[in-house]
């Protein structure tokens, strides 16, 4: 008769996340070249989501352990408001810009979509008590999009 013992397991499981919106009035937007260089800056409303997440399991009977971070990130700007630099030491701020014409079809779409996920995994053993010997891995996907982000608050 085969004797089977039963496995003694530590579970930890940590939670990340946050949501960050920005708005930045003077975000360089630019190096627009026609009959003269255009230093374009533009109003920039960034939403940024991040979720995040760490498990780890130990085997309390054997010195080994996993654990596993997966990592969700998007973000999405819409640029508004195009201006370019006129006189960028002006004491009046309100006399250091001048409204820009900024063309989507000719310098291109600014507006940002970023989405990402990242995940870590790390599986560590103590062979001998003070000595540990690890393997970890990695592993990203990324998608980056001009264009708006479909769900604006």
């Amino acid at each position: 008769m085969v004797g089977h013992a039963a496995a003694d397991f530590t579970a930890h499981h940590h939670q990340r996340s946050g949501i960050n919106r920005a708005v930045n009035d003077t975000q360089w937007t630019g190096l627009v070249t026609d009959t003269a260089d255009h230093y374009v800056f533009a109003r920039i409303n960034q939403t940024t989501v991040a979720l995040g997440a760490t498990a780890e399991l130990h085997d309390d009977a054997e010195p080994v352990a996993c654990s596993s971070t997966p990592s969700r990130f998007v973000s999405g700007g819409d640029y508004s408001a195009y201006r370019q630099l006129v006189d960028g030491r002006n004491q009046d701020y309100g006399q250091r810009y001048a409204p820009f014409a900024y063309d989507l079809a000719v310098n291109g779409d600014p507006n940002f979509n970023v989405k990402s996920f990242r995940t870590t995994n790390v599986l560590r053993w103590e062979y001998k008590p003070g000595s540990t010997c690890s393997s970890s891995g990695s592993r990203r996907g990324e998608r980056l999009r001009a264009g708006r982000l479909p769900c604006r608050a």
